[in-house]
């Protein structure tokens, strides 16, 4: 009988201390979820993932709101298990697993935020056809600084949710753009600062779909000059049939490189240039060759 009102007199001792802790739980509540498959984001065919964001902060922390929040889309097959991505220098390659991240560093607290989240089929390490699938999404903060550990933040809501997709095929290829000459000048302006003002040329393979571009690959800069060649191909990536592969030219800069031209096609496309010997002009770039390879 004393062990039952001890353990009666300690339940309610403690239940304001449960009841606080529940209450000073930080919460991002998830609602109006929304999913699209086998919809085309600008050049790529993917899935999108809509939904409303609520970031609820705890009222004991110092600041009034987190240093940054981020939100992660995890894709699961239909057992619940983490699909692999393929094996490149994806975005969507999330330590080994295929998804996407988006972290805020200006974090609206108690503001109803629309997430619009993207995930390609390319980086999906999956066979071409009808796949089901589902998704996953997870909360987490920083508090203070840049290198804090990520904190987990319970996701009320809906935040699973079962869906299927229709795989294209996909091939292996790598692309080297082996020449390039450019304007003189950016629109009448010097490329760089300095002596010379000569851009220092580089390219860049980018998956481009409308919310989070993919760059795969960025080659080495040639320093001061208008023109450029490369011999090294870039690192093998996966493309969806169908999904286009923008060629980048840029001038390399010490904080943001400068566009000086984009190119985009299918890999179809791009063979027939590579077989051709085709010379491309766009933007301001007045030359360039490309050489593209299936890998298997």
């Amino acid at each position: 009988m004393q062990k039952i009102v001890f353990s009666l007199a300690a339940f309610f001792l403690l239940l304001p201390f449960v009841q606080a802790a529940v209450s000073w739980r930080d919460t991002c509540y998830i609602t109006n979820t929304r999913i699209t498959p086998d919809v085309r984001s600008k050049d790529i065919l993917g899935v999108t993932i809509d939904f409303d964001s609520f970031l609820s902060y705890d009222t004991r922390h110092t600041k009034k709101e987190p240093f940054n929040f981020v939100i992660e889309i995890n894709i699961l097959d239909a057992a619940g298990k983490q699909v692999r991505a393929v094996s490149t220098g994806s975005a969507f390659n999330q330590k080994g697993f295929a998804g996407a991240e988006k972290t805020e560093h200006i974090v609206s607290v108690r503001t109803k935020i629309n997430q619009h989240f993207f995930v390609p089929y390319y980086c999906l390490d999956l066979p071409p056809g009808q796949v089901k699938l589902q998704y996953l999404i997870r909360c987490s903060v920083r508090d203070t600084s840049f290198d804090e550990k990520l904190r987990t933040v319970y996701a009320d809501g809906v935040t699973t949710q079962k869906f299927a997709i229709s795989k294209p095929p996909s091939n292996k290829v790598r692309l080297l753009c082996t020449a390039v000459r450019v304007s003189p000048t950016d629109h009448g302006k010097n490329w760089d600062f300095g002596l010379s003002g000569l851009p220092d040329p580089e390219f860049k393979v980018i998956l481009s779909n409308a919310v989070q571009p993919d760059f795969l690959y960025t080659s080495a800069s040639i320093e001061n000059s208008l023109s450029a060649a490369w011999i090294d191909y870039s690192t093998p990536f996966f493309i969806s049939e169908g999904d286009k592969i923008t060629l980048g030219i840029y001038d390399k800069d010490t904080i943001i490189d400068d566009l000086i031209g984009m190119e985009s096609h299918t890999l179809d496309e791009w063979l027939e240039i590579s077989k051709s010997v085709k010379e491309l002009k766009f933007d301001q770039v007045l030359f360039c060759t490309v050489k593209i390879e299936k890998m298997k």
